[in-house]
């Protein structure tokens, strides 16, 4: 618990980002995968390999359709939003700024979706354009991710890159 009268730091902040271009081609495999099963049962000749197959591939498909981005005391992360798993990420100390942006896929030349790794930059992109959170690196580069409310994304790091360290507050 903090001092009555010392700074707090900002709650976490965090947003779900979902790919609809997964999430559809994951339905699309689980409505096959029950298709086939379904063919089987009735004798259809539906084979059993590939109704497992194109279960396997909605249950992949669906859990990475859902993302999270979450800015941290320490760092910024996109994680798996189903397991927790970090996908990617960089440390605030890293961070020089940070800023809401549209994601234009012709000026970042990010081609497809997911962690995206290029000698500009890195990031994690789950939707083809729209809101982006931008941080310029010390290094350099940049890092951007595709998230929804990115101005209060880019908010809540610049309120940590603003704030005393661990060490730093005042008595």
């Amino acid at each position: 618990m903090a001092d009555a009268g010392g700074p707090t730091a900002p709650p976490t902040w965090s947003r779900t980002v979902v790919s609809r271009r997964l999430l559809g081609a994951g339905t699309a495999a689980a409505v096959g995968a029950v298709v086939v099963a379904a063919l089987h049962a009735a004798g259809g000749g539906g084979s059993v390999l590939v109704a497992v197959v194109l279960a396997a591939v909605a249950c992949w498909l669906l859990a990475q359709s859902r993302s999270r981005v979450v800015v941290a005391d320490d760092e910024v992360r996109v994680e798996q939003a189903l397991l927790g798993r970090r996908l990617v990420g960089v440390a605030l100390a890293d961070v020089t700024a940070a800023r809401a942006g549209e994601l234009d896929p012709a000026r970042f030349a990010l081609g497809g979706y997911g962690v995206v790794r290029t000698p500009a930059g890195d990031g994690f992109r789950a939707t083809r354009g729209g809101e982006c959170l931008e941080l310029d690196l010390t290094d350099g580069r940049w890092f951007v991710v595709t998230v929804g409310d990115a101005a209060g994304a880019a908010s809540a790091v610049t309120a940590r890159l603003g704030a005393p360290a661990d060490g730093d507050a005042p008595d």
